[in-house]
């Protein structure tokens, strides 16, 4: 159902829908109560798909699962408009996003990796891999998903979801 409700609106509008009730409770759609933690955390999903698909427009080789290209790699170093505006749309998609569970701990570890690669911001992301592992009470696709994209991180990780 919180798919469906997603894909009904564009980003912006959900966006305004969701800041409008940001701190309200769950979103009702035909007397259905819909779950806030699930809307937004698909809202932010749905959100980088767009991003990435308009980053590949201009670089075809952008892989969703790396930064996105910094401004001096961009055409006069800067964002083209279409650009700014998807930037935009993924930070206010980012709002409100609960770390609470697990598809929320996946969905902000997405937007952490577009952020930047920066050993901090790899910790980060990892952390919330492995808070997510947790929550799912142990996912060999988180772990899997880590060995292929951060091998050199798998240690990180590991000792992460042991600590955790």
């Amino acid at each position: 159902k919180e798919i469906n409700y997603v894909m009904e609106y564009t980003r912006h509008e959900l966006n305004t829908i969701l800041w409008g009730n940001l701190n309200s409770g769950p979103l009702n759609k035909e007397d259905v109560p819909l779950s806030r933690s699930a809307i937004t955390s698909v809202n932010l999903m749905a959100t980088i798909e767009e991003v990435t698909q308009v980053i590949r427009y201009y670089f075809p080789e952008y892989e969703q699962n790396t930064p996105i290209p910094t401004l001096h790699k961009w055409p006069n170093g800067k964002h083209p408009e279409q650009v700014v505006e998807a930037l935009r749309l993924l930070i206010g998609s980012q709002v409100g996003i609960p770390d609470s569970t697990a598809i929320g701990l996946l969905a902000s570890a997405r937007f952490d990796q577009l952020i930047s690669d920066s050993p901090t911001q790899k910790k980060v992301m990892l952390t919330k891999l492995a808070m997510a592992n947790k929550k799912l009470q142990g996912n060999d696709n988180i772990l899997n998903y880590v060995k292929k994209h951060y091998p050199e991180e798998l240690d990180t990780y590991i000792d992460l979801t042991n600590t955790l």
